[in-house]
């Protein structure tokens, strides 16, 4: 297991990759990253929150709790982790990789926490169908961007102005959108749970 750090960079500029590699066939097989900071001023971390808003009418006598969606800005990110990758070939093997790749960065965190902020972030893959598709993405952020899923997902991976330029900065009611969209809400696909999986075990 190794990593390679070059040179002393910001915070928000720090990326630390880590690798499993079979030394026999001198070949990566597997893969895990923590970004020191996502999110500063001039590149925020967005995301959409989950609130409940209240409404009681007095003429019939009901009233309701509805979830709402609220677009929100991070301009003093967390920490994020992400990129957690096993050759196909190696999973499922007694040494357990996977396990041992996505915690050793956690070792190292906790080596040199003056490198991290105190919170962590981890953005799972959500479902998607056999084509790709994002149903929340369909229902909502397609509405927004005119961009599909992946398309969107591979620009915002180095832009991310027009998601703070297009995306609606009003409540927007969960009970309007499609059913489709929020059955898959605060869920994650299928090929990520195993990593779901292990961060409910083991995070602390």
């Amino acid at each position: 297991m190794s990593t390679r750090l070059r040179g002393k960079l910001p915070k928000h500029q720090s990326e630390y990759l880590f690798v499993v590699e079979d030394v026999e066939e001198k070949c990566v097989v597997g893969s895990s990253l923590v970004l020191a900071k996502h999110g500063t001023d001039e590149v925020p971390h967005s995301f959409f929150k989950i609130f409940k808003r209240d409404h009681f009418s007095q003429d019939l006598g009901i009233g309701f709790i509805h979830q709402v969606l609220r677009f929100q800005l991070d301009f003093d990110g967390p920490t994020e982790i992400g990129g957690l990758l096993v050759d196909k070939a190696y999973r499922r093997r007694p040494e357990k990789l996977g396990k041992q790749i996505s915690l050793s960065r956690f070792l190292y965190m906790g080596l040199y926490p003056e490198k991290f902020e105190n919170r962590v972030l981890c953005e799972l893959t959500p479902p998607l169908t056999d084509e790709g598709r994002s149903e929340f993405w369909e229902a909502l952020g397609r509405r927004f961007t005119g961009l599909p899923y992946q398309e969107a997902d591979l620009l915002s991976q180095s832009h991310k102005e027009f998601i703070e330029s297009l995306f609606p900065q009003d409540d927007i009611y969960l009970c309007l959108l499609d059913s489709k969209a929020r059955l898959v809400l605060g869920r994650v696909g299928e090929a990520t749970k195993p990593a779901q999986h292990l961060f409910g075990k083991h995070w602390i």
